[in-house]
């Protein structure tokens, strides 16, 4: 699988348009080669398969490039270190390069603990968008979308780590208003397909992904982020009975796959 840090932001931006295109467009165009042809900034070879690229990275900013291991190392240093003991030496030291490669390609540790949460935010994106462009039923998307999101908190456990502590240690955040709002519309799209809309509470969208987002903060606050796979069939249900009903609600959550 392709480093996700490796996906510029050009790629959310078009893929953010083609959401917005979904209902003008025959569906059966959405399929992922027309999805490649449309990002037109030589995927190359890569294939997207569950919501991931396959393959070696052909997306134009090498893995090796100073700002990715930058952010790379700014992650790891806050880590390991807190971001109090964080330095923009340290920085560079875990970066291979100098403190003045740093300051002069992204600045100093508050601009590179910024870019780092960006680059996270943009992975989540990068990762749930093209599940968001399927031409499936609205919830087999976000059920996809759930449980690819609880992987990579598996997977990029440290990295979510920094990014939580960053949101709280930040408050409001420039990237990260967009994508929270990204993903309320995405869930909140079940709107324009059912019968009655006037039925679902007017802020669905925001207890559903507020109770992702509450359960994701508590199991960091206790250590157990590799739990929140497990939580994810009953805050799927939460959902689905926001949005379809009890009845329908337990019916869907008979077709979710295990975590």
């Amino acid at each position: 699988m392709a480093c996700l840090a490796q996906m510029p932001l050009r790629f959310v931006s078009v893929s953010r348009s083609l959401l917005q295109r979904r209902d003008s467009i025959a569906e059966e165009i959405y399929t992922l080669p027309f999805i490649d042809r449309e990002l037109g900034f030589c995927l190359g070879s890569s294939s997207y398969s569950e919501g991931h690229l396959d393959g070696e990275s052909q997306l134009g900013t090498p893995a090796s490039s100073v700002g990715e291991d930058i952010v790379e190392a700014t992650i790891a240093v806050v880590a390991s270190h807190g971001f109090e003991a964080t330095t923009t030496e340290l920085i560079a030291r875990r970066a291979g390069v100098s403190a003045a490669d740093v300051i002069r390609s992204v600045g100093g540790k508050d601009s590179c603990c910024l870019r780092a949460f960006d680059a996270v935010c943009e992975q989540v994106d990068c990762l749930l968008l093209p599940i968001y462009l399927r031409p499936e039923p609205w919830q087999d998307r976000i059920s996809a979308a759930a449980f690819a999101a609880a992987s990579y908190c598996r997977e990029y456990e440290e990295r979510v780590r920094f990014a939580i502590d960053e949101r709280f240690r930040r408050g409001r955040l420039p990237l990260g208003e967009p994508s929270l709002r990204l993903h309320l519309e995405q869930v909140d799209s079940i709107r324009c397909e059912v019968p009655e809309p006037e039925g679902i509470p007017a802020a669905a969208a925001e207890l559903a992904v507020g109770s992702f987002l509450e359960t994701l903060v508590s199991l960091h606050a206790e250590g157990d982020l590799g739990e929140f796979e497990l939580a994810v069939p009953g805050l799927l249900y939460n959902t689905f009975r926001l949005y379809l009903g009890l009845e329908a609600a337990e019916d869907v959550l008979k077709t979710l796959p295990g975590p």
